[in-house]
């Protein structure tokens, strides 16, 4: 299988996330709030850190607000899920509509961390993962100007695998495409392939890298590596929740709030 490597440049955090809201987990009116992830060590003793989820979205229509609020709490879920720490999370739907996360920072998964490090990580967790694979780079870092060979829609499988190549243990990320997406994927890469044209790859706006292309890449298949480095387990394991889980229905600013 031939691959196209890649190395994220973002830091990846393992996370916690408790209760939302106060100890009672209700919104302001009383009415109880439905819980739609797992949790863990949710001691009332603990400290947490809140983060409310705002949609950025001017909704017209409350039944579309509502099911598109129901599909990103799901993906957020799946993302948790894949991430490997559904077990030790919680995500909240108050019952006014808002939703939060809250953030356990004395938990072992993030010793040595400060909040910093967990604003950082909830801006990773709540972006819209939006993937795509593209013709060619951009000078100004501007997606839109080139072809899409595919986007997430195409990848029907998403695992986390031993890099073959290193000695000390790394990890990729491979991903399988649909029929269709098998087919423009060796369709770009037999033209690219002449040419030593390359394909870069983004994530949401934001550019990985452009490998270049040297061979027509057939079987429907593609690894995204580490570079040089490889992947730890849990950078692969973030990156492949992100891409596995989909893209959210819109963009999420998350504002710290007093707990």
């Amino acid at each position: 299988m031939k691959k196209i490597t890649a190395f994220l440049l973002t830091a990846a955090f393992l996370l916690t996330f408790a209760a939302c809201g106060s100890q009672s987990e209700t919104d302001g009116g009383g009415e109880q709030s439905r819980e739609v992830t797992q949790t863990a060590d949710t001691s009332d003793t603990d400290e947490y850190i809140v983060y409310e989820l705002i949609p950025q979205s001017d909704f017209s229509d409350s039944d579309k607000e509502t099911e598109q609020t129901g599909t990103a709490i799901a993906i957020l879920k799946s993302r948790l899920k894949s991430m490997g720490v559904g077990s030790a999370a919680k995500i909240i739907e108050n019952g006014d509509g808002s939703v939060c996360v809250r953030l356990k920072p004395t938990h072992s998964l993030f010793k040595g961390k400060d909040e910093g490090d967990l604003d950082s990580f909830v801006e990773d967790f709540i972006r819209v993962g939006d993937l795509s694979f593209r013709e060619g780079e951009s000078s100004d870092n501007n997606k839109e100007e080139l072809p899409v060979v595919l986007t997430g829609e195409d990848v029907t499988k998403v695992y986390v695998s031993r890099n073959p190549i290193h000695e000390v243990s790394t990890w990729e990320v491979s991903l399988e495409f649909s029929e269709s997406g098998s087919y423009k994927f060796y369709d770009a890469t037999s033209r690219l392939s002449k040419i030593n044209g390359v394909i870069s790859i983004w994530l949401d706006d934001e550019f990985i890298v452009a490998p270049t292309v040297s061979d027509a890449i057939s079987g429907g298949q593609a690894v995204i590596s580490g570079g040089n480095g490889g992947f730890t387990l849990d950078e692969a394991k973030n990156l492949a929740g992100i891409i596995e889980s989909g893209t959210l229905p819109f963009q999420l600013k998350a504002e710290r709030i007093d707990n």
